[in-house]
């Protein structure tokens, strides 16, 4: 299984629920301390060296493009950027990123359409979404060059009923897999049912849903990620 250094370049995260609480405050880390510690983690790594930028929304960090030729530079083979995609839908954000080497994506949903808007408190979010990937996805094929979409679902109690239809919505932005991160949703049959049925819509759309942080018992596929995250601090 491909491992990706999971490398968080700021505080309060990319998307969360709103109405689980107030986020943790938003701050990037130094740009400078970033590379040495890209540098380092690289110099550490054993076998294929694979990075995931995250922890704040990339494309709200000032030294975004140092850090992503940091990783280039320091003999990344995959470079990943966890972000709500919004961003990428701006003029030269999509086609600047895969000439630095992006390769791929992780898109936080927290729901699909306007439920996903409304529990991150910020409109037109999931409309950003869909047509920043769209513009990542166009950019690549004007390029020659292959990318990867994979998606994020934090689920809570505001969005486990909504669980299926939200990986139905990351299908259609073309997500290969799915990671389900259940830190904040309790443990009962109704969410165990919903994260079932999230992992057999997965099944039917062609996208593979994992589930993380669950201690119910939960369909065998929902085992299989398409790659795994190791810290990185």
């Amino acid at each position: 299984m491909i491992s990706f250094t999971e490398l968080a370049i700021g505080t309060g995260g990319v998307v969360s629920c709103a109405r689980c609480g107030p986020a943790t405050a938003a701050e990037p880390f130094a740009a400078d301390e970033l590379i040495a510690h890209i540098a380092a983690l690289a110099a550490s790594a054993e076998g294929d060296f694979n990075v995931v930028l995250g922890g704040f929304e990339p494309f709200r960090h000032p030294g975004l493009p140092a850090l992503i030729s940091a990783c280039a530079e320091s003999g990344a083979r995959r470079i990943m950027l966890r972000t709500d995609a919004g961003a990428l839908a701006n003029p030269g954000n999509a086609e600047g990123c895969l000439a630095a080497g992006v390769r791929a994506l992780e898109i936080e949903l927290l729901a699909e359409g306007a439920l996903h808007d409304a529990l991150a408190a910020r409109v037109g979010l999931g409309a950003a979404a869909s047509a920043g990937t769209a513009a990542f996805r166009v950019a690549a094929a004007s390029a020659g060059v292959d990318v990867a979409v994979f998606g994020v679902l934090q689920a809570c109690r505001h969005n486990a009923g909504e669980l299926a239809s939200t990986i139905a919505a990351f299908a259609q932005l073309g997500a290969a897999a799915v990671r389900i991160e259940c830190g904040r949703l309790p443990n009962t049959p109704a969410n165990a049912a919903a994260l079932a049925a999230a992992v057999h819509t997965g099944a039917v759309n062609r996208v593979a849903v994992s589930v993380a942080g669950y201690a119910g018992n939960l369909p065998a596929l929902a085992d299989l990620a398409a790659y795994q995250l190791v810290g990185g601090a």
